[in-house]
């Protein structure tokens, strides 16, 4: 028990040193000691890039995945909408195409700007076709 009671008094001890260390120190000195790494720790990388350059980086990322995958996406849509002449409505694109709802919304939205696909009515009564330029160049 002697063990016991001399740990506690220590870490009492230890504590309330603590606190008075800390209720010495002004806030940036606190704020300071908090940045500082010990001699020969590397720097965390992580933490040295801001959280607006890590959305910069994500979405460049995002727009490089555009590249094929998405082109060959629009233009299986493309291949769906040719069997369909009257056109079809997003979710039987997507039954047709397999894949993601959110997706599928890229993917006709790309089309509709190239001019591939073109969509006619508003929300669920939208009807998606093949637009003037047909299937993109890249099958034609």
């Amino acid at each position: 028990m002697a063990l016991k009671s001399r740990l506690e008094s220590l870490a009492a001890k230890f504590a309330d040193d603590i606190f008075v260390a800390l209720r010495s120190a002004s806030i940036h000195e606190i704020e300071g000691s908090a940045l500082r790494r010990p001699p020969g720790q590397e720097p965390d990388v992580a933490a040295q890039i801001s959280a607006p350059k890590r959305r910069r980086e994500a979405r460049t990322r995002s727009s490089s995945r555009r590249g094929a995958h998405v082109e060959s996406t629009v233009n299986t849509v493309t291949k769906v909408l040719e069997e369909h002449p009257a056109g079809l409505r997003a979710e039987h694109i997507r039954k047709a195409v397999g894949g993601d709802a959110r997706e599928l919304r890229r993917q006709l939205r790309i089309g509709l700007e190239t001019g591939a696909i073109t969509k006619q009515g508003e929300r669920r009564a939208t009807v998606y076709s093949l637009g003037r330029g047909g299937p993109t160049s890249e099958n034609a």
